[in-house]
């Protein structure tokens, strides 16, 4: 009786080289396509390049209906370690390299509490100055509670996420404006409503960024998450080309050698006859 071994040894093959295939793109592909466009992208934007400073950093003060927001910056030498700023409520001078110009991103969330029974619409401006000279200003209009004023009650949802729904304001902008290299002072004023007042969230922040010459770098330093999904995914598949490059190099060589095995069996069982 002939036992014809082929084509499980063919199909063992097909299964083990699909498992090798899954193992690599687990332990060996993944975490290599990550380390790698870490590497790239700390070699080609350094880890200092963005600085994040919550707006607790600020000095505050007020003056009639002008909120001010106040600090200095300490220009850092490229010699030194740049440290990041911890959002404790401590304010705090906003350390940033010196000679190179910043981009800046501009996150403000506050409630407005109206002492008027008027209406909820209101105006405010607000203006972002370096050595208290304006560089960019915004006006727009806002919610504002009144005395009056009450929420919609849900019993799936808590009473302070449905005033966040309602009546927090956002003001969200990117690339504000630049930061030249020579201020010494950077500043946010605002103007409210009259007799208003603002309950600003602690997540409120400004968002230096290395101003890169080239748009590229700018772009990627922005969108840093959406980078390194695209970069990572970009690597991933080269190195999987070049492994499966390897593989099918591989299944073409072992292959011929266990054809030629077969062959020179059946050749012997035929001498032996």
């Amino acid at each position: 009786m002939k036992i014809n071994v082929t084509k499980p040894f063919q199909l063992l093959q097909y299964v083990c080289y699909i498992f090798v295939v899954l193992l690599l793109q687990i332990v060996v592909v993944g975490p290599l396509s990550i380390l790698i466009f870490n590497d790239f992208y700390t070699r080609l934007i350094p880890d200092d390049s963005l600085q994040f400073v919550p707006i607790s950093k600020f000095d505050q003060g007020k003056v009639e209906d002008v909120l001010i927001f106040k600090q200095d910056i300490d220009r850092i030498s490229l010699n030194d370690d740049l440290i990041n700023l911890d959002n404790n409520g401590i304010s705090e001078k906003i350390p940033l390299r010196e000679f190179i110009n910043y981009e800046l991103d501009f996150a403000f969330d506050f409630y407005c509490q109206s002492e008027l029974e008027t209406f909820n619409l209101q105006n405010v401006k607000i203006s972002i100055q370096a050595n208290d000279l304006p560089l960019y200003v915004l006006e727009m209009p806002i919610i504002c509670i009144t005395k009056n004023d009450t929420i919609l009650l849900n019993s799936h949802t808590s009473r302070l996420e449905l005033w966040q729904l309602e009546w927090l304001n956002k003001i969200h902008i990117d690339n504000v404006v630049t930061v030249p290299s020579n201020v010494d002072i950077i500043s946010i004023v605002i103007n409210k409503p009259s007799h208003s007042h603002f309950l600003v969230k602690p997540d409120s922040n400004l968002n230096f960024r290395m101003d890169f010459t080239n748009d590229l770098r700018n772009m990627m330093l922005r969108k840093r998450t959406i980078t390194h999904i695209i970069g990572i995914l970009i690597v991933n598949i080269l190195l999987n080309l070049l492994f499966l490059l390897i593989t099918v190099i591989t299944f073409i060589v072992t292959s011929n050698k266990l054809n030629k095995k077969i062959f020179l069996m059946k050749k012997n069982q035929k001498l032996n006859k």
